[in-house]
């Protein structure tokens, strides 16, 4: 490697697991944690762990094992994170995630085999190809869902990155690793790997910045007008409420029934139908309220709270601003936060049970 590769290689592996530190850290602060952030946050400590490990070798001593693993899974990381970009919905099951483990350890244990074992290579071709097989759904995860209604803007995005991966893919197959021997990319093998790694993650965070404004199940409309009913309705309609009542779901501000849907891993009109039908509000925002303003009666109660204003307890239930929390509040129990905190109001303790309420 040439001095002024060595200054590239050094450079643009010091940016990319910089960048990589910082992706995990941003998705693994939101809330509410969902399998995409945790996902994405994987996907990104093996593109990372790849780099450090090209970098530093040997010099890790006793941790290189535990790198080498970490970039040995970086195969599943790609395809867990491409079903929790296209089919939310499927991404919350759990045997992906077993699947994914397994060819990791296999992988893993592949390298420490000795290389006089009769079996020993062909154990580590078979885990090749499983390898080289999951990265190839990474691209049927995206491909499957073009020809369902959606908009051209999901389309296009589908698009961009089936040919953003395909490109990367081939030419790491056909240009990197079959380079004849003496050619630029032979000599700088490590250099490109890294660079393409460095694309790999920065397309990958862009895929997933896109999902997170753009959730899948608002684009999934030829669906829609499939009822949901019966059994499956009711357990739904449990799954929400019992999502809804965790404190750092609904006072998350500006939630929107898109984000509850992919916290979910289900499409936005079920869990719609779930919350009219099957809990009987009219909406998701009168729903997403009821949990909010029963924290807001709570906290108006307590004498913890008596030196707290008003404004601060709207803010720490969710609420944006001081004129929807009022709204909600009057809409709930026929009064106004201030004089409910005031006492003119039913016990509290007495209305959780279901006792008549007379003003």
């Amino acid at each position: 490697m040439t001095f002024g590769a060595m200054n590239l290689f050094v450079l643009t592996s010091t940016a990319t697991v910089t960048l990589a530190l910082w992706f995990v850290v941003d998705q693994l602060r939101r809330k509410p944690l969902c399998q995409l952030n945790v996902v994405a946050a994987f996907f990104a400590v093996a593109i990372g762990s790849f780099i450090f490990s090209a970098v530093y070798g040997d010099r890790l001593g006793p941790l290189l094992p535990v790198f080498g693993f970490l970039c040995v899974a970086g195969c599943g990381w790609s395809w867990l994170l491409s079903r929790s970009l296209f089919d939310p919905a499927r991404a919350g099951e759990r045997w992906p995630f077993a699947l994914v483990a397994l060819l990791s350890l296999s992988g893993f244990g592949g390298q420490f085999l000795p290389d006089g074992w009769a079996w020993s290579g062909a154990f580590r071709q078979v885990t090749g190809m499983m390898s080289s097989t999951v990265l190839l759904m990474s691209l049927f995860e995206a491909w499957r869902g073009i020809g369902l209604a959606m908009s051209r803007a999901e389309g296009r995005f589908r698009v961009t990155f089936i040919i953003g991966y395909l490109c990367l893919l081939l030419f790491a197959v056909i240009i990197v690793d079959n380079a004849p021997a003496g050619s630029f990319f032979a000599r700088e093998a490590e250099t490109v790997r890294v660079l393409m790694a460095m694309a790999a993650l920065a397309g990958g965070i862009a895929a997933v910045r896109y999902r997170q404004r753009h959730p899948v199940t608002a684009q999934r409309k030829a669906r829609k007008s499939e009822p949901v009913a019966g059994a499956g309705l009711d357990r739904l309609a449990l799954k929400v409420g019992r999502t809804l009542s965790a404190e750092d779901v609904f006072t998350t501000p500006n939630l929107k029934i898109g984000d509850l849907a992919q916290i979910l891993g289900e499409p936005d009109y079920k869990v719609t139908q779930a919350i009219t039908t099957g809990l009987g509000f009219a909406n998701f925002n009168r729903c997403l309220n009821s949990y909010r303003v029963d924290m807001a009666k709570r906290l108006l109660v307590d004498p913890a709270h008596r030196n707290t204003s008003i404004l601060d307890i709207a803010m720490s239930c969710g609420f944006g601003s001081i004129g929807p929390f009022n709204r909600a509040f009057k809409e709930d129990t026929g009064q106004t936060p201030r004089a409910f905190r005031r006492g003119d109001r039913c016990d509290v303790i007495s209305n959780e049970q279901g006792q008549a309420c007379d003003r």
